[in-house]
This record gives C-alpha cells, structure tokens and sequence, in this order.
C-alpha cells in the first residue's frame, strides 16, 4: 500500500489573509483541521507547508498555510492536491477504497489476469475503474467499467486484485 494519499484538492483562495478553501476528497474534514502540514502537488511540481490554522467553513476546509500570506500567492495553489501521510488521512469505511490502493491492481476475470486498472473517475452518479486491458494476442487497450456491485466482485488490495463480474466489459 503507499504511504501518501490525496485526501483533498484546493479550490480557492479565501480573505485577504492568504487562506486557501479546501474540499476534502471522501466528504470527511475532521482530519484536515489536525494537521500539522501538509505536501501540495500539482504535476511534477511539490511544496510541503506547515499548516498555521484550519477551520470548517461549511462542506469545505479554510487552512492558512506558512508562507501563503496575500490572496495571489493563495491563488497560485488553486486545484493543487493536498497530500497526506496515510496515517493522516480519514478512515476507509469496509466498503470504502482509497484510489491510491486501486490503481495498480490486477483485473482478473474467471481466474486471468486481463489487465490493470490505471485510474478511478468520478462522475455525478458513479465511479468508473480506467483498466488497460491485455487480450491473449499481446493486443492492449482502454475500458472504463462502473465501480459498482453489478461490475466489480471481490477487491484484495493486499493481494492487488480485482475480481470483474463480466468478461464482456473488458471487450
């Protein structure tokens, strides 16, 4: 499993104070009003920052960061995503999964291995599982599958494997 997860995204700047508006990425805020600091990326790009303040401020997160002290330098962190130690970060109900321990993991279907999934999407109504599929002429390509009971069976990340329900999905 990694040790670091994205566990919110800066939307905004916020006040003249140089705050940064955070949304968390699970729902869950408790955890970013605790931290100490936290690494911002974007891209190849990382900036670890303490964290001088947190607050709740409705859905979202205000956090003044040291060194971020007027609205343009808040500003400049707009959609970077915060980066947490796992041991910093919310916890995983049983049914809930990091997509940090989904990427990576192998697709079987009826026992073979059929590819790996490469990223999760959300949308309004659903997840979707990116899966760069392998067939059994060495040809690859890409699917999206929902991330739902009726397309995805059993999910060991500890083993990282995900069992989909269907072969045709992968087609």
């Amino acid at each position: 499993m990694k040790r670091e997860l994205v566990t919110a995204r800066i939307r905004s700047s916020h006040g003249a104070k140089g705050c940064v508006r955070a949304v968390s990425m699970s729902g869950e805020t408790e955890h970013l009003l605790s931290l100490s600091h936290v690494v911002l990326r974007k891209g190849e790009r990382e900036r670890v920052l303490e964290v001088e303040h947190a607050e709740q401020l409705g859905k979202d997160v205000l956090l003044k960061l040291a060194g971020v002290d007027t609205p343009e330098d808040a500003r400049r962190y707009s959609t970077w995503e915060i980066w947490v130690d796992r041991s910093a970060a919310a916890e995983a109900s049983d049914d809930e999964y990091f997509v940090a321990d989904l990427v990576g993991c192998g697709v079987v279907v009826d026992g073979a291995v059929r590819g790996t999934v490469n990223g999760v999407f959300e949308s309004r109504e659903s997840a979707f599982l990116e899966i760069r599929t392998v067939s059994g002429d060495g040809s690859a390509g890409t699917v999206l599958i929902p991330f739902s009971e009726r397309s995805v069976g059993e999910i060991d990340v500890d083993a990282g494997r995900i069992e989909i329900v269907e072969s045709w999905l992968l087609d």
